[in-house]
């Protein structure tokens, strides 16, 4: 056995193996702020306060509306950072306007603080205030309450609801049997208008503009399909190129949901020509023969003494 694969066993005087003493380690740091919201019934243990870096509120625990809408802004309403160095925590809301959340409401006069109400960030200045409000948006969105998300816009802002409007169309929900998104063109429009955002004038130029041109792609089974794919970080033009692209009939949905350019889509917007693809395929040339070099002639011109030697012997 070899010490260096187990280094945590030594040899004692008498060649017996014995392991090592354990080395001291360090007590842990006093965690006043995990310890209260333990005792006092807000998160089971230390473990899933790290695991969820904030609080969640309890099924049995009934919300009016517009609280109990299925958005994950409104049900992990609090977030609370590891440990620092110094062993202290900060907890904060993911938005200011969750201060009259009723499951906040609770926390804080159980614990008999005020949290910060723009959120906690950690050592680093991380916070997921702005992952909370893409949360609010998205959610709301592909779970048909859209009219409510418009009713809470407050929580969110116009560009994330602008890029749930892009992400309910291009996608479709898993269960049921529908297929063309988790919103209609007609209810796209009535949003994006609703936010302020108006109709482009020239749907082919946004589209030319804002999208990638169309590519194949062939799944591992020889499957061809013509992803939509866009690369624009404005949110505004995204979410019309994908509704007066469907309209025009230059995007439709597959069989599983996801949304794919058509014939003539590709038609208007004629795909890249690979230029690799069209050059005939050339052999790479053969390597040209290895020259056999005899290593005696390059050595000495006439045998060894050792050589000789062995010749006198027979």
């Amino acid at each position: 056995m070899s010490d260096f694969l187990f280094p945590d066993l030594l040899e004692d005087a008498n060649g017996q193996k014995a392991r090592k003493p354990e080395r001291p380690t360090e007590p842990p740091k006093p965690d006043p702020v995990a310890d209260a919201l333990v005792q006092r019934g807000l998160v089971p243990n230390h473990f899933l306060l790290d695991l969820n870096k904030g609080l969640t509120i309890p099924r049995d625990m009934e919300m009016p509306y517009p609280w109990n809408l299925p958005s994950r802004l409104f049900i992990f309403p609090i977030e609370i950072t590891d440990q620092a160095k110094d062993g202290t925590r900060r907890m904060g809301l993911l938005h200011p306007l969750l201060a009259d959340h009723p499951y906040v409401k609770h926390v804080e006069a159980t614990l008999g603080i005020t949290m910060d109400r723009d959120g906690a960030p950690n050592e680093y200045g991380y916070s997921k205030c702005e992952t909370g409000k893409w949360w609010h948006a998205v959610d709301l969105m592909t779970t048909g309450h859209w009219r409510d998300l418009l009713d809470t816009s407050r929580f969110t802002t116009p560009d994330n609801i602008a890029g749930a409007v892009a992400f309910g169309l291009n996608y479709s929900p898993h269960q049921g049997k529908k297929r063309n998104g988790y919103v209609s063109t007609n209810e796209a429009r009535e949003i994006m208008t609703t936010i302020g955002a108006p109709e482009p004038a020239d749907r082919n130029e946004i589209i030319a503009q804002h999208f990638c041109l169309p590519s194949p792609c062939k799944s591992e089974k020889g499957v061809e399909s013509w992803s939509v794919n866009s690369w624009t970080k404005d949110k505004f033009a995204e979410a019309w190129g994908y509704i007066l692209g469907i309209e025009a009939g230059y995007f439709a949905h597959d069989r599983a949901g996801f949304l794919g350019w058509t014939q003539r889509g590709r038609d208007t917007f004629p795909p890249l020509k690979r230029e690799a693809a069209e050059k005939p395929f050339t052999p790479p040339a053969p390597p040209p023969p290895k020259t056999v070099t005899v290593l005696a002639d390059e050595i000495a011109p006439r045998p060894s003494r050792q050589a000789e030697a062995q010749m006198d012997l027979f």
